[in-house]
């Protein structure tokens, strides 16, 4: 009963990993210029994948929210950031190390 407990645990650590990756690994300049001005949250989700940090920060000015979203990359401080306005679009992106 213990080895079954073992192996189902080091299964479902396996899948997180390779999710996980899978999502770092669609962190690239190439996804990173898909992305528009005006774009969906969901639109940016399909490309990215799920935000690791969702989200980063919250702004209120004139009564616009804005939400920034991070996305890491695999190297080190690589990453790409996307600012969505109060109607979850695309108003400013920032990528670094891609």
């Amino acid at each position: 009963m213990k080895r079954i407990l073992f192996i189902l645990i080091a299964l479902f650590t396996l899948v997180g990993c390779v999710e996980e990756n899978s999502t770092k690994n669609s962190i690239t300049i190439e996804n990173y210029n898909k992305i528009d001005k005006g774009m969906g949250l969901d639109e940016v989700v399909e490309i990215l994948g799920e935000a690791k940090e969702a989200p980063k920060d919250s702004n209120e000015i004139d009564n616009a929210t804005t939400s920034t979203y991070i996305w890491d990359g695999i190297v080190n401080d690589s990453f790409i950031a996307v600012t969505f306005d109060k109607d979850e679009r695309v108003s400013t992106k920032f990528q670094s190390g891609l």
